[in-house]
């Protein structure tokens, strides 16, 4: 469960974090290039997005190893109890 917590939240913040960089990327030329003589040339490096998604969604995944390994650790009833 907290494996899949954890896969949600860097699925998320990996997917949008990209996407909004690459909504900037392209704005950001497009409107310095408006009403001026400039030749601006934007490339989008696919496989540069492509491994940072992965990697992102990978140490998510990692980063919640710990904490389900101490919440396995835990009994139930005895963690209820304590709320």
């Amino acid at each position: 469960m907290i494996r899949g917590e954890a896969l949600i939240m860097a699925g998320i913040g990996t997917a949008l974090g990209p996407v909004l960089g690459t909504l900037f990327f392209w704005a950001m030329p497009t409107s310095a290039a408006d009403g001026s003589d400039l030749d601006l040339v934007v490339s989008l490096p696919v496989a540069q997005l492509a491994v940072v998604v992965l990697m992102g969604i990978a140490l998510g995944i990692a980063a919640a190893v710990v904490p389900a390994a101490q919440a396995s650790r835990v009994e139930v009833l005895r963690a209820i109890a304590q709320e």
